[in-house]
Formats: structure tokens, C-alpha cells, sequence
């Protein structure tokens, strides 16, 4: 009977035993359960985590670029370097969006974001400071032009007004004429001169004038040179070449007929000039007119007729 109770404790004492054992099995399997809840919650957060830092940066990256799209400058150094920096942003956004890893690593990608948003401002600073610098540089330029533009109606004015005064002071030198005469002239076998009016007896014609005082004029050599228009319209003149031509009106080159240099020194003097017919040459019958010019310019006139 005591052997048996003694068998009957033992069991017991072996039950408790195992009920031990299997209560702590319990709590070891049960903590287990917890903290791999814990970790996969915390894996879970994780993950929500670098989702959401990785849509941040990749959303902070499309602004980022966009911003460099609107970066325009006429400096090709410093648009190549804006053109890399692009490059740069559009690997960091590839990088992001394929990137599954940890909060570091999204960390890293933002620091990089947040580099590359201070070298844009810098660019922004860099570019305001070029256009600034061109509106300063056009606004020079506009008032340099203003000033080559005023300068130019200046001299403009000055070259008129020098050249008003010089033709007024051309003007002014010109020697008046007086008593302007023309007629035939037949020469003698004795060589001497005798006025005619007769056409075909004239073997030359002669012009005769006043020159008038000037004081105005530099006194020296004066050239005078006489053109005679027959009733047909032509030009009496000796030669047709270059030694027989002067220039008058203003640029006009035509032959004379006769020209007569003369020592002027301001005090009236008389002077001629002489056409002579070429030989076998008959001067035809009719109204002649005479004009007589100085530096170009026409000062006097005379009508004669041969008959």
C-alpha cells in the first residue's frame, strides 16, 4: 500500500512536471510570437517610411528639374553646365524610383536633392547677376548710340553750316562783271583786228567784260572761261579733247570756247578772251549768246548776232 502511494506521487510529481515544462514552452512560443510581431510591424513602418521618403524625393526631384528647365542663359559655358546638371537629376530620379533599400539610403538620395536645389539657386543668383549686368550693358550701349546719334546730327549740322559758310565765302569771291561785250572780228593781212558783225567775214570773236573790285577774293591768277552757243544750239569750241573741257554747275564737264587767266588783285580791270575759227570753218548767221564763268560758276551773259 505505501509502495503504491509512493508510485502515485511520482506520477504526479512527473505530470506537474510536464505541465511545467509545457507552461514555459507556451511562454517562449507566445514572447516569440510578439516580438516577431513587433519586428514585422517595425519592418512594416520601415518600409511605409522609405515609401514616403521616396516619394517625397522623387516629387522634390520633378520640381527640382522642372526648375532647371527654366534656367535660360546666352552663356553657353554656363548653360553646358545647367545641361549636366539635368543629367545628374534625371540618374538621381532612375536611382530613387528602382532603389528598394532602407531609410539610409533614402537619406543619402536626399542630401544629394538637397545639394543639387543649392546649386540651382546658385544658378538662379549667377543668371539674374548676367542679366542684370546685360540690362546695364544695353543701357550703356543704348545711351553710347544716343550719344554717336547726337554727336552725328552735330557734326551733321557742323559739316551743313561749314558748308552754308563755304559757299557763301565762294560766293562772295566771285568777281562781278560789268560791260560784257561780244562781237566778230576780221583780221587784216597787216594782222590787224577790226570789229565786224558780219558772219562770214568773223575769223574770230572776242569777249570783253569788267572785272569788278572784290576784296573778299585772295588776289592772284584768275581763270575765266567763256562758252558760245551758236543759233543751232552747239558749242563753239577749239578741240574736243580733254585740254578744252572745264568743270561747271555744280560737277558739269563740257568744252569752252575760249578762257582768259588774268593777274587779279582786287581792283576793277578790263579783260578779253578770244575765240579763233578753225580753218575753212564759216560761223553761221544768227543769235549768239556768250556766258562767262569763274570757279564753275556762271557770272555773266551776253547776246550778240552775225548776220
Amino acid at each position: 500500500m505505501e509502495g503504491q502511494n509512493q508510485k502515485q506521487n511520482n506520477i504526479i510529481k512527473f505530470l506537474v512536471l510536464i505541465i511545467a515544462l509545457l507552461t514555459i514552452a507556451c511562454g517562449v512560443l507566445i514572447w516569440q510570437f510578439i516580438e516577431q510581431n513587433k519586428a514585422i510591424q517595425t519592418e512594416v513602418a520601415e518600409k511605409q517610411e522609405v515609401m514616403e521618403e521616396k516619394d517625397a524625393i522623387s516629387q522634390e526631384l520633378e520640381n527640382l528639374m522642372k526648375d532647371f528647365e527654366s534656367l535660360q542663359t546666352n552663356n553657353k559655358e554656363l548653360q553646358a553646365e545647367i545641361e549636366q546638371q539635368k543629367e545628374k537629376i534625371a540618374q538621381l530620379m532612375a536611382d530613387v524610383e528602382k532603389y528598394k533599400g532602407n531609410t539610409a539610403m533614402m537619406l543619402k538620395y536626399k542630401k544629394e536633392t538637397e545639394t543639387l536645389r543649392k546649386i540651382m539657386q546658385g544658378y538662379v543668383v549667377t543668371i539674374d547677376s548676367l542679366n542684370q549686368l546685360n540690362i546695364k550693358l544695353n543701357k550703356e550701349n543704348t545711351q553710347v548710340k544716343e550719344e554717336l546719334t547726337t554727336q552725328k546730327n552735330r557734326y551733321e549740322v557742323l559739316n551743313k553750316e561749314k558748308e552754308t559758310l563755304t559757299q557763301t565765302v565762294a560766293k562772295a569771291s566771285l568777281i562781278a562783271l560789268s560791260n560784257i561785250k561780244a562781237t566778230g572780228i576780221n583780221v587784216k593781212s597787216s594782222g590787224k583786228e577790226t570789229e565786224t558783225n558780219r558772219a562770214k567775214r568773223a575769223e574770230k570773236i572776242k569777249i570783253c567784260f569788267d572785272l569788278q573790285e572784290n576784296n573778299i577774293r585772295k588776289p592772284g591768277d584768275v581763270t575765266l572761261y567763256v562758252r558760245i552757243v551758236t543759233p543751232d544750239g552747239k558749242i563753239l569750241s577749239e578741240g574736243a579733247d580733254d585740254s578744252f573741257m572745264f568743270t561747271y554747275d555744280g560737277g558739269i564737264k563740257g568744252v569752252y570756247s575760249a578762257k582768259k587767266t588774268v593777274d587779279y588783285k582786287n581792283q576793277r580791270m578790263t579783260a578779253c578772251a578770244y575765240y579763233s575759227c578753225k580753218e575753212g570753218e564759216v560761223l553761221p548767221e544768227g543769235k549768239y549768246k556768250a556766258d562767262v564763268y569763274l570757279d564753275g560758276s556762271n557770272i555773266g551773259t551776253v547776246n550778240f548776232e552775225l548776220k
